[in-house]
């Protein structure tokens, strides 16, 4: 009897403790949701001039969320081949790798700035950081206003490339859903979108590494903006 007693109280404790568990999950959950409301309001309704976050207070909040691990672990090891082989043949700090907005925080993109011929620029330390902190939208800088400042920056661009997988577009290479949602966002920051479709993202795999003229595919012909404008 005392030990199915035991038993009981323990099987309760345990339980008590799971369902607090859970339930502040829900409330985190909930509480970046509506965070995610907020970004959605700032970006696709600027006029809007109802209730909103406290951007201080919004910032920490979206904080909550669970840390993501951008390294070559299996979820990313596609998206983290193509940075290294971009950083490697353009520069390592001229090649970022990692969230651009904060509504997909764990869906990392790559970001580079670069001319047609594939020569980069070295990225922003205080851009690079904000990115990374992904508590705030973030613009690319002005051309004008970076190093070197002597350079001609005519016909370089802000580049970002978002790795899709084969449930996100169709054998067109039309993207729908969040990606294209997410793309149009981008594109609407400032950015040149770049789809990197899986059957291009697997052959740059298979062959193991990334040729010049990939890297000027990505720059020049991959222009995919009218899959993402409908």
């Amino acid at each position: 009897w005392h030990f199915l007693k035991s038993y009981d109280i323990y099987f309760n404790l345990i339980f008590q403790t799971e369902e607090k568990k859970y339930a502040a999950e829900l409330n985190i959950s909930a509480v970046i949701a509506l965070t995610h409301i907020d970004y959605m309001l700032e970006l696709n309704y600027p006029e809007y001039t109802g209730v909103r976050m406290n951007k201080k207070i919004r910032a920490k909040l979206v904080k909550l969320r669970e840390k993501s691990e951008l390294d070559d672990s299996s979820n990313n090891r596609s998206r983290f081949f193509l940075y290294k082989e971009l950083a490697d043949h353009i520069g390592d700090g001229k090649v970022y790798f990692g969230p651009t907005m904060p509504l997909f925080y764990s869906m990392p993109d790559i970001v580079f700035c670069a001319n047609e011929n594939g020569q980069a620029l070295d990225l922003p330390e205080k851009f690079v950081k904000t990115l990374d902190d992904a508590t705030d939208f973030v613009s690319p800088p002005n051309l004008n206003e970076m190093d070197p400042p002597n350079l001609n920056k005519m016909g370089y661009k802000w580049f970002a490339l978002i790795l899709v997988q084969w449930h996100h577009s169709n054998q067109a290479g039309e993207v729908f859903g969040i990606v294209r949602f997410k793309a149009n966002l981008l594109i609407k920051m400032g950015y040149e979108v770049r789809i990197i479709q899986p059957k291009n993202l697997q052959r740059w795999t298979q062959q193991g590494h990334l040729m010049k003229s990939d890297i000027t595919y990505i720059t020049n012909a991959m222009n995919q903006d009218k899959y993402l404008q409908k």
